[in-house]
Order: structure tokens, then sequence, then C-alpha cells
């Protein structure tokens, strides 16, 4: 019996208990005998065969309370099935949180003008852009299904900007929407992401 069950071990030789059991078989003038010792070793190896080593070899069989006690000096966890660092799992409620917060109450992003406009949906639900030039929209990133986002897009000082868009874009039978052209105003289109489309579900337009 190398545990007793409430994480105690008591050595044994089968005859004696405890941690005086060769004392008390010397004091019961018994010889020291090969199966004493046979039975004690044995006892001891089951003992350790209980015990979690270092390198891994064996693992545990039931939960293992730690008594108020911490595991440090983790590993950064890299799989779903590991426990992760404290600084990992506060990393990832932060931006759990920080993505909730936006989807609720997003705020207006201005996204970087350029050739191609890039959008991050995820990030940025709501965003807004001036365009100084004819341009074309990239498929957006980090979009959800049942998404809504929601895109403005300003003509510059100049106006008569274009806008195209890449294939993520569906504009159904109605077409692609003609933008306002006039220096300074603004159209706001709002998109649906279903089936990984952005699907046009309304526009207004016009806006200085």
């Amino acid at each position: 019996m190398p545990w007793n069950g409430n994480g105690r071990f008591n050595r044994t030789n089968g005859v004696f208990n405890g941690p005086t059991l060769w004392d008390a078989t010397e004091n019961d003038d018994r010889d020291i005998r090969t199966d004493d010792h046979d039975t004690h070793d044995e006892d001891l190896a089951n003992g350790l065969e209980l015990c979690l080593t270092r390198d891994g070899q064996n693992s545990p069989t039931a939960a293992l309370p730690m008594n108020g006690q911490k595991h440090t000096g983790v590993a950064a966890a890299s799989a779903d099935s590991e426990y992760a660092q404290w600084g990992q799992t506060k990393t990832r409620i932060s931006n759990a949180v920080s993505t909730l917060e936006n989807s609720l109450a997003p705020s207006l992003a201005t996204l970087t003008d350029g050739a191609t406009i890039s959008w991050n949906v995820g990030e940025n639900p709501v965003a807004q852009v001036t365009a100084a030039g004819n341009r074309r929209l990239a498929n957006p990133t980090g979009a959800v299904e049942g998404g809504v986002y929601i895109l403005t897009f300003k003509q510059d000082a100049t106006g008569g900007r274009s806008l195209d868009y890449e294939s993520d874009f569906d504009f159904g039978e109605e077409g692609r929407p003609t933008l306002s052209g006039g220096a300074n105003r603004a159209d706001t289109m709002s998109f649906l992401y279903r089936d990984s489309k952005m699907r046009l579900v309304g526009i207004a337009k016009g806006f200085s």
C-alpha cells in the first residue's frame, strides 16, 4: 500500500509499517530477510510509479488539487488544449472586449486613402474615406456572417472620383450605384455580409 488514499505514503516490509519499520524488525528479533526487502522495495517502486515525473513519462488519472498553490514558469500556450499564461489570457480578454465594444457601439474610423482602399470591417465596422483620385475597394477583412458594415465614401475638393470594387462585393439586380460626383459630397453605403459576400442593402447620397 504505497499511498493511503489521503495523500500519505506509508512504508511497509509486509510485517511492520512506518518510518521505523527496520528498527521494529530488529526489536522483534526478526532476521533481515530478502522477502522483507523485496516487499519494502516493491512498495517504494509502486509509490514512485504513482508520482508525476518531471519528463512527462506518466499522466494524472484524476483531478490534481493544487492546495491553493500556483503553476509558475509555464510556457506560452500554442494550442487550445494547453492552459495559457495569465498574460495571454488578459490579452485575449482585452481583444474580445474591444471587439464587442466595437460591434455594440462602433466609432467612426477613417480609412487610409490610396489607389486600393483596405477595410478591416472586424476592427472598423463603421468607416469613412475621402478619395483624392479614382479608387478601388479591396475585399474586406474580418467580416463575420450576418455582420452589418457601413462605409461613407467622400469626394475631395476636386470631386468626380469613382469607386470600383473587388469580387466580394455584391450589388444584386440593381447593380453598382452611381456615386455623387460633386466636390466634397459624401455617399453612405450599408452592407450585409451574407454567404461570404458584402451585399449592398442601402445607400444614401449627396451629403455635404
